[in-house]
């Protein structure tokens, strides 16, 4: 008995767009966890330019202090618009056979894992995280740490139903 191989071309119009997706937003307490580590950095930008002012002499040149401070305020509330930014950019997509990831600012990436190829998946939290009750979800696969995921700002709940149905997903598609 022959059998029949059959490898038909599949065109790209037809192919489903990863992009074009219902992506799902992360938990709203993931944007105060990132402003607040905005207006951390804004904080420690202060700090060094008072140090760098006041070692520098220019402490009591009004004109420096002045011009140093206005730049200090136009960088912490572009930090802020940039928070709100990140937050709106990044989003995952769960489909039956794969999970995609889109993330970045100014520059977007986007990554898509089958199921198939995950070897395990994990849960963590940092102090940050358990103060916002919130908690990262790693997956890692075969292809190695360019193609893993950690999706941040979810909740615990959310994050343990991420991780149960990866997991006995990928674990069906082996059998």
């Amino acid at each position: 008995m022959t059998d029949i191989f059959s490898n038909d071309q599949i065109y790209p119009d037809g192919l489903p767009a990863a992009h074009e997706l219902d992506y799902e937003g992360l938990d709203r307490r993931h944007l105060t966890q990132l402003r607040i580590g905005f207006v951390i950095l804004a904080l420690v930008m202060l700090i060094v330019l008072l140090i760098s002012l006041a070692t520098s002499g220019g402490l009591f040149k009004i004109k420096y202090f002045a011009g140093g401070l206005g730049i200090w305020l136009v960088l912490s509330i572009l930090l802020l618009l940039c928070a709100r930014l990140v937050y709106k950019r990044r989003s995952f997509a769960v489909r039956r056979h794969d999970i995609s990831y889109k993330s970045g600012v100014p520059i977007t990436r986007l990554i898509t894992i089958p199921f198939h190829r995950i070897q395990h998946c994990d849960i963590s939290r940092s102090l940050t995280d358990q103060y916002f009750d919130l908690s990262k979800l790693n997956i890692y696969t075969a292809g190695g740490s360019s193609s893993d995921i950690t999706i941040p700002g979810l909740s615990m709940e959310a994050a343990d139903k991420l991780k149960a149905y990866i997991l006995s997903t990928s674990t069906d598609e082996e059998e």
